[in-house]
């Protein structure tokens, strides 16, 4: 169940040819001289916003807040909103690369190169440039491929040992810095651009994540645990699905589909319900018991998300890469979650709510931004589902949870999450404010 969480997540792709400052000095890395290039970062005087993230380790890093950005494994990309107002695809990032999308482990950059050109339209050439990043000094290549498809999705942003959620893709006209490092191989880049301007903002966005990023903990001086697999020891079908209305609106069953705007029927939650589904919504997992709701530019897992999850067990605080720093804690009612996610975790707007006639509490989740993401100071805490799927709340997010004590098989829970201050979680919240049932709950 919970392999089919995995999606694209773009890293490291595009020409980041503005934005690029020439310095007189110069490196060898392999045997070969290369010029040291500063990207050049956010103008002083932006008014950057400070993250920290489980990623490689644990990292603080700092964006722009007219940009978007997404935190997924080790892996951290920051994305361009156009003038329109819609973040695209186009994005920097830097990442830790330690395992291929079928999970074998990679250990070098030579390892990773030869990946990205067994692929048969690609075309890698290294370049006489090199930046630096976290004390390390990566190496440019370009590499040039058709349009992305799913042989393009080469390496899991999940660390070895867990399992391969995300993958990453390299699209169309790529530059990308690479390093060995004891932690894995440290990638940086930018993406492709439709114009000058777009890709010389993709570059700024680059050039201040390279200028912020500092680990909150060792580093990547020494290698880093593998990752961790949280899925309960237990894992069972839910069988609870409701009937679909022959008479009432159409079904919406598909997942991972771009969802035309209208009222549709769901009956993978429980008692079957409609929703009325505005512009710019799409399904990811749709199954029983797993139902999810994403943006039309989310960049994957646990970016900008409304789930409806049944059968949650217990809450897991986890450090980096899903390893479980503290002991499982059962969960049963919203009383049970607050005193789960512990007294530093920020609880406001707890109430009960009435949906369509279903009992809820609802209450939003905050957990301290300056947590150190190590097993003293989470900055995840991790749901497990009996259907085996893992939803973590994070540090970078707001997070609006409906607790239903009294689903259709025991705990439910629907889950609205997105980066801090996005006006995704209230755009969740109006959508759910449409929820009707075919039969109304008792």
């Amino acid at each position: 169940m919970a392999s089919a969480v995995g999606v694209m997540a773009a890293l490291g792709v595009g020409v980041a040819g503005c934005g690029f400052g020439d310095d007189d000095a110069t490196v060898t890395i392999d045997g070969a001289e290369r010029r040291l290039v500063t990207i050049e970062p956010a103008a002083d005087g932006t008014d950057l916003v400070e993250y920290t993230t489980s990623a490689m380790g644990g990292m603080r890093f700092s964006v722009d807040p007219a940009h978007h950005f997404y935190t997924r494994g080790d892996l951290i990309i920051v994305s361009v909103v156009d003038p329109a107002g819609e973040d695209g695809w186009e994005a920097a990032s830097i990442g830790l690369v330690t395992q291929t999308a079928d999970g074998v482990r990679i250990d070098s950059v030579e390892e990773l190169l030869d990946l990205i050109a067994a692929v048969p339209t690609a075309e890698v050439t290294a370049t006489d440039t090199a930046i630096e990043v976290l004390g390390y000094h990566l190496a440019g290549y370009d590499v040039r491929a058709e349009p992305s498809t799913r042989e393009h999705q080469l390496v899991a942003a999940d660390r070895f040992g867990s399992p391969q959620f995300s993958l990453v893709a390299y699209t169309p006209n790529a530059r990308i810095f690479l390093a060995d490092t004891p932690a894995g191989v440290l990638v940086a880049g930018s993406s492709q651009a439709d114009d000058v301007s777009g890709i010389e903002a993709i570059d700024v966005a680059l050039g201040t994540l390279v200028a912020t990023i500092e680990p909150t903990g060792d580093g990547l001086d020494t290698a880093l645990p593998d990752g961790g697999n949280l899925e309960p020891e237990e894992i069972r079908d839910f069988e609870a699905r409701g009937q679909i209305d022959p008479d009432g609106p159409p079904a919406l069953d598909a997942p991972f589909v771009a969802v035309e705007p209208g009222v549709y029927q769901l009956a993978n939650f429980g008692p079957t319900f409609t929703l009325d589904i505005g512009d710019g919504w799409f399904t990811q997992p749709n199954f029983p018991g797993v139902v999810v709701f994403t943006g039309a530019t989310s960049k994957g897992p646990g970016d900008r998300d409304l789930l409806f999850l049944t059968g949650p067990l217990d809450v897991v605080p986890t450090g980096p890469a899903q390893v479980a720093a503290g002991d499982p804690v059962p969960v049963a009612t919203a009383g049970d979650v607050i005193d789960a996610l512990g007294t530093d975790v920020e609880i406001t707007d707890q109430a009960p709510v009435d949906l369509d006639g279903l009992t809820a509490t609802r209450f939003d989740v905050r957990i301290p931004a300056d947590a150190s993401c190590t097993a003293a100071e989470p900055c995840e805490y991790a749901f497990r589902m009996s259907s085996g799927l893992v939803v973590s709340l994070r540090s970078t997010h707001d997070h609006r949870i409906w607790w239903i004590e009294d689903g259709a098989d025991g705990p439910s829970m629907i889950l609205a999450m997105a980066p801090r201050g996005h006006d995704f979680v209230d755009r969740a919240t109006d959508l759910l404010a449409t929820m009707s049932f075919n039969d109304k709950p008792r």
